[in-house]
């Protein structure tokens, strides 16, 4: 008979979900120094995606809550958008960027892969670099102008964990045919229990720390996002990295867009 395995102990499931969120932490962001990760680790991430997102917005809202930005709402959104940049790297512009290139040249097939791993950015994804990062820091800017600090900084620290939370909505439903061998361990991960760990912490936050109301508003700005990339993704026959890191950025989008206009 095969061995049997002694049950999992509670501190052995901490130790076991701590090494998954440094390894997140060394891929996504500078919070851990970067190092090799063994194979498959990366998927187990998913289902901490939120906390990720709950982090970096917390760090990214520092300038606000030491009052380093008080009654400097511009100078306070650049500080937001900028540190975000800064701690993950610019990981998910640039996947931003990518996949506009891709969807703006009309491209179908290989083609359409061929400019999306291009690592030249072309004129739709300067553009949409523009556009989301203006996005970004006028909507945070109305936060900060127009919400008491305490709500502002709720709505600031939530909008990463809804990026990434729906990156774990749209890998869900995604497709490995055209995606990489790194690419295809996030798709692994978003399992139905990782989906609903992450939609759970994202929800039970969202109420928290910026209200119904803006969490309601939030995801009526996020749904579009989501069925065109995965209707796109359809298309393409395929699901990548940079599908993900786009939908990370229109997820921080459509939260700050809630709360500026709330």
């Amino acid at each position: 008979m095969p061995e049997q395995q002694p049950p999992a102990t509670a501190s052995g499931l901490l130790i076991r979900e701590w090494q998954v969120f440094l390894d997140g932490l060394a891929f996504m962001t500078r919070l851990n120094p970067a190092r090799m990760i063994a194979e498959g680790a990366l998927a187990a991430t998913m289902r901490q995606m939120p906390l990720y997102g709950l982090l970096i917005g917390a760090l990214c809202t520092v300038p606000l809550w030491t009052g380093m930005t008080a009654g400097h709402a511009l100078a306070g959104s650049w500080l937001y958008v900028g540190l975000g940049m800064w701690l993950t790297r610019g990981l998910h512009w640039d996947g931003w960027a990518d996949l506009w290139d891709a969807w703006g040249s009309s491209a179908t097939g290989d083609r359409f892969w061929q400019i999306m791993k291009d690592s030249r950015t072309g004129a739709f994804g300067v553009m949409a670099i523009v556009l989301g990062m203006g996005g970004q820091m006028m909507c945070s800017a109305e936060i900060l102008q127009g919400m008491p600090a305490a709500q502002a900084a709720g709505v600031l620290i939530w909008a990463p964990a809804l990026g990434r939370t729906a990156c774990v909505l749209l890998s869900f439903s995604g497709t490995q045919a055209a995606c990489s061998s790194l690419g295809r361990q996030f798709l692994d991960g978003a399992t139905p229990a990782a989906l609903g760990i992450s939609v759970v912490l994202c929800a039970f936050s969202g109420v928290w720390l910026t209200g119904v109301r803006i969490l309601l508003l939030s995801l009526v700005f996020l749904a579009p996002g989501i069925i065109a990339l995965r209707r796109l993704s359809r298309r393409q026959n395929g699901l990548n990295g940079d599908f993900m890191g786009a939908i990370i950025i229109w997820g921080e989008l459509s939260a700050l867009l809630a709360g500026a206009l709330a």
